[in-house]
């Protein structure tokens, strides 16, 4: 396990920054060696890493260990902290399923909350959450895409399963809920239509020139851009997305073994994992061009899954300037603690910044809860 708080805020704190600049956010990475692999005690945790902002130096986080997850492949979230990880088990060891998580909301603690499957789930891989009905799809080795509903009480209900016998990787839901998108470790795209009933249609593929084994879809920035891995081309291919579910091709990026990416919180950075030899791959966004350009490595083992979380809106812990003089200066540093003590201590409504349980809101009352929600909040640079 790799500690979680110091290095973070170690990057946070080695000068005082300006609050409104920072926009914290965490990558969760699944190591994948390639392969099948049917020996549990080798099977690989889940990494994660902080970042205070875009092109910070990321602090390792905690892992999310072998045993909580079981061969761990692809990660999706559903909301803001509720988050899933595709298990392989293996491939051909006959199993699969999907752990369940809740993060906390500083990203710091990620709490297991079950495991499920259903039969003839083998190898999942990539997962997708429907951005309409938020129900749960998965794209398994050998037999195509698993879809998973929602019961009243949040629990996932086998629904559907589709594209049988297709071996799939890859799997992303149109942001219109309307269309599917998979891989199946060639040069295709496969493309399927959502009905009103929620069955589905399957509709020509898209031949990606140049690519061979396509993998992993992530959706860009602004929202109408599709981009998707190719672990053996070492590409990762971007397309414009429309409406009616056709996919335009842009500029392919060049990156080694291609397997998934992310983005930073501003969408101004991108991830790009490594499947073969290991590591992350940083790419800078390049808006005269609309381009992106290599502007770092990360060292990590053999890389699967991405997904990117970001802390939600927080408080402003800028309340103190120089001298320790009440007010709000862009800068967190020690003067805002010496303002926030007094303003505890004085019962301000601008030092009740925690509730019951160090649950980020106000409740009219002046205890630990503030404390430990503003140090929180102070180390990711809320303002």
């Amino acid at each position: 396990m790799r500690s979680s708080l110091t290095p973070l805020v170690t990057v946070l704190l080695a000068a005082p920054f300006a609050a409104a600049q920072l926009q914290p956010f965490e990558l969760i990475v699944t190591v994948s060696p390639p392969g099948s692999n049917t020996n549990p005690a080798s099977w690989q945790p889940v990494m994660r890493f902080g970042f205070a902002d875009t092109g910070s130096v990321p602090a390792v986080l905690d892992d999310i260990p072998n045993g909580e997850v079981f061969d761990p492949a692809g990660v999706v979230f559903r909301t803001g902290t509720d988050f899933f990880i595709g298990n392989r088990h293996g491939n051909n060891a006959g199993l699969g399923s999907i752990s369940r998580f809740t993060l906390s909301s500083n990203g710091l603690i990620a709490t297991p909350n079950g495991n499920f499957t259903t039969p003839g789930m083998i190898g999942v891989h990539e997962l997708a959450i429907s951005p309409t009905t938020g129900d749960l799809y998965a794209a398994t080795v050998d037999d195509g895409i698993f879809r998973f509903t929602f019961d009243g009480g949040g629990q996932p209900v086998f629904a559907s399963h589709f594209a049988n016998g297709l071996q799939t990787r890859g799997v992303l839901v149109h942001p219109n809920g309307r269309f599917i998108y998979a891989t199946t470790h060639s040069n295709l795209i496969r493309v399927f239509h959502i009905e009103n009933d929620n069955s589905v249609t399957t509709l020509p593929s898209v031949a990606v020139p140049g690519a061979s084994n396509l993998h992993f879809f992530c959706l860009g920035p602004s929202g109408d851009e599709l981009y998707v891995g190719d672990i053996s081309s070492s590409k990762v291919f971007r397309f414009s997305m429309f409406p009616g579910g056709e996919l335009v091709a842009k500029p392919a990026i060049d990156s080694p073994a291609a397997i998934d990416l992310a983005f930073s919180a501003d969408g101004q950075e991108m991830f790009v994992g490594n499947h073969f030899q290991g590591g992350i791959t940083r790419y800078a966004y390049q808006p005269g061009t609309d381009s992106w350009t290599q502007s770092g490595t990360i060292t990590t083992p053999s890389m699967g899954g991405f997904a990117t979380y970001v802390r939600p809106p927080c408080g402003n812990t800028d309340v103190g300037k120089q001298g320790g003089v009440r007010g709000s200066d862009g800068l967190l540093n020690n003067n805002d603690f010496v303002v926030f003590i007094d303003l505890f201590f004085e019962h301000d409504p601008r030092a009740d910044f925690g509730s019951q349980g160090g649950v980020a809101g106000s409740d009219g009352q002046w205890d630990n809860n503030d404390f430990v929600v503003y140090i929180d909040e102070f180390f990711f640079g809320c303002f």
